[in-house]
């Protein structure tokens, strides 16, 4: 009973089984067993072939990275190929052969123009799609590198003072004040500069070898669409800026140490030329009549036509003998003659100032007389030859002299013409803005100054150099601690303020130094800031006034090449700018980093070609010095000739050397610290042997951390300039 109910029970499920109109569950299950299996190996091989396609890349980016890194400015086959060799390690270090269970792994990089590519494939097994017949699956990838430099701006502050002209060693510099040495400082740094350049910008210097770069061969990989752009401020004792400026931050008017013509007063009658206007009309003034006596009766000229009063007779004729009568009554000729006026002398004979008028005195002669004519007896020949003419004759009769004499008015004006009396040495206001060409909106070289031989106007050149607008007096005598943080009414510290045409403080004024007389005395011939009064022109000879003997000198001016805006420059013109570097002078930093910083500031007076909008630069101050600041009171600086004009300490004393260097020395940490707080990059490099370690100390806190360097020579310099180019420079994956 038991055995037939449950085979009805199994006879009656697959019954209602088979009967069952919503479909059959074991097919629909059997059915879908694969698409399941599809679906979740699919998804497991897709993360196996993502994961391997990821990491394929970033080895292969790391690897074209670091093989160009390496390859840094060299070839890709230098050192031995060393730069594939470590793309290659990179690779292999970020993906392992057989991650993955990958299989026939093939990486390669190789290199062109400058820009490494990186290839790798590699086989991936599948793990479940493989039941549809998809046994592997190739994963490939490519990358590329290149060295591509930021947008950069690069403003070079160079040392050119005497000193770059002297041996790179270290060894001796005599004979070498105005002239370059063989291995002269300043050529090592025309080829560090132009290494420089090579590693950066990538194109060949024509004034360098490789040899002198210390490469295998001409740089290569230069890029187009990189934009470098170069300044430069070559400085000594001053600065060359001047034309760079806008005119109207030039001021019109300057004060030198100089002398100044001092002339007749107005005061003075002597000072005066008289000038005449237009003369007034003649009045008559006398008349005097003289009679003369008559003239004899003499005989005409020998012509056979006399004309008297429109009739002709002849000089002669003859008559039939000597009892013939001669013709009678030839008329008489009255005339009068009119005299030439003629001067006759002024009153007075020199006017004297202030007289408005003079008096000019003129006469004239007129003559009276009658002509009277008579024919007269006479013969000639003897015996029977004898003939008998009648002979014309004239006399003057009625002679009279008439003097008439006149006199006319002259006005007088006076012109100030004075004469030169003598020089006095002093302080002395001049006119420069004959300098400014308005009408070209530029600068003339020369500007014309009363200084020449007795007042004359002499021509003096204008070499571009300037004299700073109102500083800072430090009052005590450590001026070490006076310019952290700049002091407000340091304006030439102020170095992004705009000067103010009516603000006579905030203006620039021209550095002239044919201009500058400064003055000494005889004891040991010391300066002196007593004004003293000569007539004489000479400047090479002692003056004793009142017991004491002076003398004016000139003074020579070191004006360094002219500095550049930003620009971009090709390597001929980077060339050129370093080829006219000049050197001379003594050392001033601040005057190079104050206007290095000035010239490069965003914010500044030149924002309108530093300033960028619409990409993002990075700024690099490159500054170079050979050594310490050197400063002599006797400099014609941007703060005038420090012993006479006293404009930077208390005034009652000339400053001493040392106090000016300790000066500029905080100066020029203050304008570094500006720098980079600017968010620019200052990089510094002492040059040669000889430099203080108080002086090394004092570039090393002026630069950006880690990036003061020190070379002993040429070799050590273009390896420093090369090694901040590359780090200027930075590696940019493209793919």
């Amino acid at each position: 009973m038991t055995a037939k109910t449950d085979a009805e029970k199994r006879a009656g499920f697959l019954a209602r089984l088979r009967k069952d109109q919503s479909g059959n569950v074991i097919a629909i299950m059997a059915a879908a067993v694969f698409p399941a299996i599809g679906i979740i190996g699919g998804g497991v091989d897709m993360s196996r072939i993502y994961l391997t396609r990821t990491t394929l890349q970033a080895a292969c980016d790391a690897g074209a990275l670091m093989g160009r890194r390496t390859m840094g400015t060299s070839t890709w086959d230098s050192d031995g190929g060393r730069a594939n060799t470590r793309a290659l390690q990179i690779f292999d270090t970020n993906f392992e052969n057989g991650a993955y269970d990958s299989r026939d792994l093939s990486r390669s990089f190789s290199e062109s123009g400058g820009t490494v590519t990186g290839r790798a494939s590699v086989e991936v097994p599948m793990a479940m799609m493989s039941v549809f017949g998809i046994k592997e699956k190739e994963i490939s990838v490519t990358c590329t590198a290149e060295m591509r430099i930021p947008a950069s701006d690069i403003m070079f502050v160079l040392d050119t003072t005497g000193s770059m002209n002297c041996p790179d060693d270290g060894s001796s510099c005599n004979g070498y004040s105005n002239t370059e040495a063989p291995n002269a400082k300043i050529k090592g740094l025309r080829t560090a500069a132009s290494c420089f350049y090579e590693a950066l910008a990538k194109q060949n210097v024509p004034t360098v070898s490789p040899e002198d770069c210390d490469e295998e061969e001409e740089p290569v990989g230069a890029t187009s669409d990189v934009r470098l752009r170069f300044g430069f401020v070559p400085y000594a004792v001053n600065v060359n800026v001047g034309r760079l400026l806008p005119l109207e931050y030039m001021a019109d008017r300057w004060t030198y140490q100089s002398r100044e013509a001092v002339w007749e007063d107005r005061s003075m009658a002597s000072a005066y030329d008289p000038s005449y206007g237009t003369e007034g009309p003649l009045v008559q003034t006398a008349t005097s009549t003289t009679n003369n006596s008559n003239t004899s009766w003499t005989n005409v000229n020998v012509n056979l036509n006399h004309p008297v009063n429109g009739q002709t007779y002849s000089y002669n004729y003859q008559r039939a003998n000597s009892s013939t009568a001669c013709v009678s009554g030839i008329p008489s000729v009255p005339g009068t003659t009119t005299g030439n006026l003629i001067a006759n002398g002024q009153s007075p004979t020199t006017p004297t100032y202030p007289q408005t008028t003079v008096t000019k005195f003129y006469y004239r002669t007129n003559t009276g007389q009658v002509v009277e004519y008579q024919y007269s007896p006479t013969q000639s020949g003897n015996g029977n030859n004898r003939r008998y003419f009648c002979q014309l004759q004239t006399r003057t009769t009625g002679r009279t002299s008439t003097r008439i004499d006149y006199s006319a008015t002259v006005p007088v004006t006076w012109v100030y013409n004075p004469s030169f009396l003598y020089w006095h040495y002093k302080p002395t206001t001049f006119d420069v803005s004959g300098l400014k060409d308005e009408t070209n909106n530029g600068w003339n070289n020369t500007v014309t100054l009363p200084i020449n031989t007795s007042g004359t106007n002499r021509t003096i050149t204008w070499n571009g150099c300037i004299e700073e607008r109102q500083t800072q007096r430090v009052t005590d005598n450590d001026p070490s601690d006076n310019w952290d943080p700049i002091p407000a009414n340091a304006l030439d510290m102020d170095i992004e303020m705009a000067p103010d045409p009516d603000t006579a403080a905030t203006m620039w004024g021209p550095m002239l130094g044919s201009a500058i007389y400064t003055r000494y005395i005889t004891n040991s011939s010391t300066p002196t800031m007593t004004t003293f009064q000569t007539s004489s022109n000479s400047t090479s000879t002692w003056f004793n006034i009142g017991g004491q003997s002076y003398r004016p000198y000139t003074i020579s001016e070191n004006c360094p090449t002219q500095a550049q805006l930003y620009r971009e420059m090709d390597a001929a013109a980077f060339s050129a700018y370093m080829t006219n570097l000049r050197t001379g002078g003594n050392t001033y930093h601040d005057s190079g980093l104050l206007w290095g910083a000035r010239l490069m500031a965003p914010n500044g007076i030149f924002s309108d070609i530093t300033s960028d909008t619409d990409t993002w630069v990075e700024r690099h101050m490159v500054f170079m010095t050979d050594g310490d600041t050197v400063a002599s009171n006797i400099n014609y600086s941007m703060h005038g000739v420090h012993w006479w004009d006293r404009r930077q300490n208390n005034g009652t004393s000339a400053p001493s050397n040392d106090w000016l260097e300790s000066n500029i020395n905080a100066r020029t940490q203050a304008i570094c610290d500006w720098v980079k707080n600017e968010n620019i990059t200052l990089w510094v490099v002492a040059f040669g042997a000889g430099i203080t370690d108080e002086t090394k100390e004092n570039l090393e806190n002026c630069a950006t951390e880690g990036r003061y360097f020190e070379a002993d020579d040429t070799a050590g310099l273009v390896a420093k300039f090369k090694q901040i180019a590359n780090q200027i420079s930075a590696l940019r994956l493209t793919q």
